[in-house]
Parts: C-alpha cells; sequence; structure tokens
C-alpha cells in the first residue's frame, strides 16, 4: 500500500514534467526553422540541388587563359620571394588584400614565390575590433578559413607556372636568408603616383600600375644589388594594400572578369549556402533553375550594416538603410526577401516586422537550415556568415546594399559579370540617392561614395 502511494505520488509530478518536457521539445524544434517538415520531403531533389550549385557557378566555368597571358609578359626574376602582411576584414576586403599580394608579385616577377598572406580575424569580445593587438607584425589565420585553396594553387599552378605558390614560411624553414626581409611599401616607392579625387585628395589607387615592377625592381636593385644578395631574397609587403590596382579601367575585360575568381569560397560553406537557397526556394516556391539564370522576380537580397564595425565607419543610420531597402522591395513588388548578417539582432527583427507590413516575407540563415547545416552554421565566425550569405545572395534575382560597403559592391559588380550589363540601367523608379544600379542590383549613397571600391574591386 505504501509502495503503491509512493507510485501516485511521483507519478503526479512526473507525468507533467514529461509533456511539458515534450512540448518545449516541440517548440524549440518548431523554432530551430520554420520550414522544418516542408524541408524534410525534398531530401533527393535537394541533393541534386546542391551537386548543381556547387558545379555552376553564376558566371560559368573559370577561364584563366587572360591571367596565362599576364604571367607570360612579365619579366621574372629568379630568387626573389614575396611574402605580404597578414590581410584583416570580412570577405571583399580580405580577397582584395590576397589578390593585390598576388598581383604584385606578378608585377615584380617573383619567381622563387610568393607566401600567400594570412587572415586576420577580428575581435571576438569587441566586432568593431578588426585588428586585435595591432602592436607589431600581423598574424593570421590560413587562406582556408575563407577560400579553397585547392583552387586557388591549381589554378596559378597551370595559369602562371612561372611563380611559386607557398601557404606559409614553414616551406623555408631551412633558408637562413628568410629569416630576414626587405620591406615594401608600394607607396612610398620613388615615383608611384595615386589617383585624386574630385576634391584633389590622394586616394590608395595607383594612377599608373603598369609602371609598378619597374619601379619594385629599380628599388629592390638600389637596396640589394643583385650580385650582393642571399638567395632566396626575402622581400616583405607591408601594408598589404586592398584598393590599389585600378582593375575595373585598366584591364582586360576576361583578366578583370576572371582574375578574382583564383579565390572561391570553400566548398562546405558554398555548400551549406546551397542547401540554405533549396530551402528558400522550397518555402515559397520559387521555381528557381540554376541551369538558367536568375529571375528578377524570385527573390531579393537585402544587406544592411547597423553591426558596431559599421557605426564605427560612419555607415548610414538603420532608418536611413531600412528606408531604402523598403522602397527598393516595395517598388520592384518583391515578396520574399532574404536579409543577409550586418544589422543588429533589435534591426533585423525590426526590418522583419516592418517588411511583414507591407506583405514581404524577409528571412535568414537560421531561418534556413537545419540538422547539421545549423550546427555548421552556428559555429562560424561573424565573417564567415558573410561568405554564405555571398553565395546565396549571387542567386537573387535583385540585389540592394549600400555604397559604403565594400560586400555589396563585390557582389554587385560580380553580378554584374554574370547576369547584366555594363552601364547603369534606367533606375526612374527607384526612391532614395543612388551610387550605382544595373538591372539587378542597386547600391545607395551619395555621389562619389565606394569610388575606390569601384574603380579597385576584382568581383
Amino acid at each position: 500500500m505504501i509502495e503503491k502511494t509512493r507510485f501516485w505520488h511521483i507519478a503526479r509530478y512526473a507525468v507533467p514534467a514529461v509533456v511539458i518536457f515534450w512540448i518545449l521539445i516541440r517548440v524549440a524544434f518548431h523554432e530551430k526553422s520554420r520550414f522544418a517538415e516542408l524541408f524534410g520531403q525534398h531530401r533527393n531533389e535537394k541533393t541534386i540541388f546542391v551537386d548543381d550549385f556547387l558545379l555552376l557557378e553564376v558566371d560559368g566555368e573559370f577561364d584563366g587563359s587572360a591571367i596565362e597571358t599576364l604571367c607570360n609578359n612579365k619579366t621574372w626574376t629568379p630568387g626573389i620571394v614575396l611574402t605580404c602582411e597578414a590581410v584583416p576584414g570580412g570577405l571583399a576586403d580580405v580577397k582584395n588584400g590576397i589578390l593585390s599580394c598576388i598581383r604584385t608579385a606578378i608585377e615584380m616577377g617573383s619567381s622563387a614565390g610568393v607566401v600567400l598572406p594570412g587572415i586576420v580575424r577580428r575581435s571576438h569580445v569587441d566586432m568593431s575590433v578588426i585588428v586585435p593587438g595591432d602592436v607589431g607584425p600581423r598574424r593570421g589565420v590560413s587562406l582556408g578559413h575563407f577560400f579553397d585553396l585547392g583552387h586557388l594553387n591549381s589554378s596559378l599552378a597551370t595559369y602562371c607556372p612561372q611563380m611559386a605558390v607557398y601557404e606559409s614560411m614553414n616551406s623555408f624553414f631551412d633558408k637562413p636568408s628568410m629569416l630576414e626581409a626587405t620591406k615594401l611599401n608600394i607607396y612610398k616607392l620613388p615615383g608611384v603616383e595615386t589617383l585624386k579625387t574630385l576634391h584633389d585628395r590622394n586616394t590608395r589607387v595607383l594612377a599608373h600600375p603598369e609602371l609598378l615592377g619597374q619601379q619594385i625592381r629599380t628599388f629592390l636593385n638600389r637596396k640589394s644589388p643583385p650580385g650582393e644578395r642571399r638567395y632566396p631574397y626575402h622581400v616583405h609587403l607591408v601594408p598589404t594594400p586592398q584598393n590599389a590596382f585600378p582593375a575595373a579601367t585598366t584591364e582586360s575585360a576576361a583578366l578583370y572578369a576572371n582574375f578574382g575568381r583564383l579565390l572561391r569560397v570553400r566548398n562546405d560553406l558554398r555548400r551549406l549556402a546551397a542547401a540554405a537557397l533549396f530551402n528558400l526556394h522550397t518555402a515559397f516556391a520559387l521555381r528557381l533553375d540554376l541551369h538558367s539564370g536568375i529571375r528578377a522576380d524570385a527573390f531579393a537580397a537585402v544587406e544592411l550594416r547597423t553591426e558596431k564595425d559599421a557605426t564605427k565607419a560612419a555607415f548610414p543610420s538603420y532608418t536611413v538603410q531600412a528606408s531604402d531597402a523598403l522602397s527598393y522591395l516595395t517598388n520592384n513588388n518583391m515578396s520574399v526577401a532574404f536579409l543577409g548578417t550586418g544589422a543588429t539582432v533589435a534591426n533585423t527583427t525590426a526590418f522583419v516586422k516592418r517588411a511583414a507590413e507591407f506583405d514581404i516575407n524577409v528571412v535568414t540563415k537560421e531561418d534556413l537550415v537545419e540538422g547539421m547545416d545549423a550546427s555548421l552554421l552556428g559555429s562560424l565566425s561573424w565573417d564567415q556568415l558573410g561568405l554564405v550569405d555571398y553565395e546565396l545572395m549571387m542567386h537573387a534575382g535583385l540585389f540592394t546594399g549600400t555604397a559604403r560597403s565594400s560586400f555589396a559592391w563585390n557582389l554587385a559588380l560580380r553580378r554584374q559579370h554574370a547576369f547584366g550589363t555594363p552601364g547603369p540601367a534606367n533606375s526612374s523608379h527607384l526612391d532614395g540617392h543612388i551610387r550605382w544600379h544595373d538591372r539587378f542590383s542597386t547600391l545607395y549613397g551619395n555621389g562619389g561614395i565606394g569610388d575606390a571600391f569601384e574603380q579597385t574591386i576584382w568581383p
């Protein structure tokens, strides 16, 4: 009798506890993805979609022939190894910095090789601190933190075999001459000139990039005559320029379109973007076809930059950016929008709510992943999240952002090469101050904002 009483006493509390626990699990699962049940119905179709996404880049197959022509036409100096200072920032800044390092090595003819620069990870405590502990030499993590190293190495080996490529200084552990370096700052080279703004202010954009190789060789020969050097001869580029080469105006169309594609987002992050895009396509019946380009009416992509780093860099306020984005979405009659990383949690929530008042469904990456994909997403750094955004937003019908953002410029310019035609399209139906516009992308801002990005970004 005592045991029976004890059983009912325990059951009186245990049963409600189990029910509550079950409800919490159900709620947690529901919150994890608004569309989880729907996603599960399309597993096989999703596998095909993801495979196609990884195989079919939006701008077609990579063509390195223009890079091959570039390397064939350069003067190569035996024995010189170039290293470059680690590069800070997000996707666009890091990408252009690494490409500038590689391009400098090609221009100066570093036949003994280039050591790829690392990526400086921003502070985990204060994301506005792009270079934590900015004292002494910058330390960075491997390029593999962002990019597909296999693609980069194989592409350069194929199309620029004159130049060896190394992932770290470890390859020179037995070369004493590599312990010391001649420092190279391209902006302090005799004869180097930079472009000026309309207000006669100097920029960081080279006025005559075609002269840079000879200017570097002249400097190095004076600093260390070839007959007196210890080989390999170590040259260290500091700082690594991010917006030095006016690629948009000085390079052939083929080189401009493909040089930036040496750096491709690493495959696991591209796969994650593909899975999220498929789930977006499924949830809203978007009828996406990766084999047929994009449809402007499918969905829009939006970048809002209101996090602490953007505020510190004097980006437009949330009110201004949100107003521009909503005007763009409503004027283009969009009903589905993907919002990338970049806004504060409060601003993201506010934008989703405000867009709903115009019958626009705004979703984020977190809404579009489940299971192992959600776990991978949760493990990424803030800047790595931007890589997933980049790959997904490339497939949006329309895109909008602020002209102060290098990410927005990189994405818009690459989309133009993939889908659009050079030159601005009619923008009379849009509101606000439009800095740059084509059929598929619009960047808001006053005239002159982002000039260096427009001139120097390799898309």
